[in-house]
C-alpha cells in the first residue's frame, strides 16, 4: 500500500546515471513509495538538482553532526528543508547535546548511535516485532561489546 515503503537513494547515485535514476524515482513516487535522499549536503549534486527530484525526505550527512556546535550549516539545512516542505533526518546523532541542539532547531527525526548501535544482521530478527524494552536489552548488549 502507498506510504508503507521508503527507499533511500544516496546523493552520489545521482551523478552516475541521473536520467535513469530520475525516471525510476518518479515511477517509485507514483507508486506511493517514500523517497529519502541520503547524504544530502555531501556535495555530489547541486541544490538546484535536488529541488527537481521527487524526494520526500532529506537525510543529511553525519559529518554535520561533528560540526553541530560550531557551525550554523545544520540550522540552515533544517530551515531550508522546512521551507521546501521536506522532512529532514539528522544522521549520526551520538550525544544528548546534539539531540538538544537539533530539537532547538526543529529537526524532528534523528538516527544514530545515541538511539542504537549498528547491529549484526543475525540480531535483526531478534529485535523486529519486539517491544522497546525487549529491544533495549539486545542493544545494550551490543553497546557493551563495542566498548571492549
Amino acid at each position: 500500500p502507498s506510504g508503507k515503503l521508503a527507499v533511500e537513494i544516496d546523493e552520489y547515485a545521482l551523478t552516475t546515471t541521473p536520467v535513469i535514476i530520475e525516471i525510476v524515482m518518479q515511477q517509485l513516487k507514483d507508486l506511493g513509495v517514500e523517497l529519502i535522499l541520503n547524504n544530502f549536503g555531501s556535495g555530489y549534486s547541486g541544490i538546484s538538482k535536488i529541488l527537481e527530484l521527487p524526494v520526500d525526505t532529506l537525510k543529511f550527512e553525519r559529518m554535520f553532526m561533528w560540526q553541530l556546535e560550531t557551525n550554523q550549516i545544520v540550522e540552515c539545512l533544517i530551515k531550508a528543508a522546512d521551507k521546501l516542505g521536506k522532512r529532514l533526518i539528522a544522521e549520526g546523532v551520538e550525544t544528548q547535546r546534539q539531540l538538544d541542539i537539533l530539537a532547538k532547531f526543529g529537526c524532528e527525526y534523528q538516527q544514530g548511535y545515541y538511539y542504537a548501535p549498528t547491529i549484526p544482521k543475525e540480531l535483526l530478527a531478534d529485535v523486529l516485532g519486539k517491544s522497546m524494552d525487549e529491544t533495549r536489552t539486545v542493544l545494550d548488549q551490543e553497546r557493551e561489546k563495542l566498548k571492549r
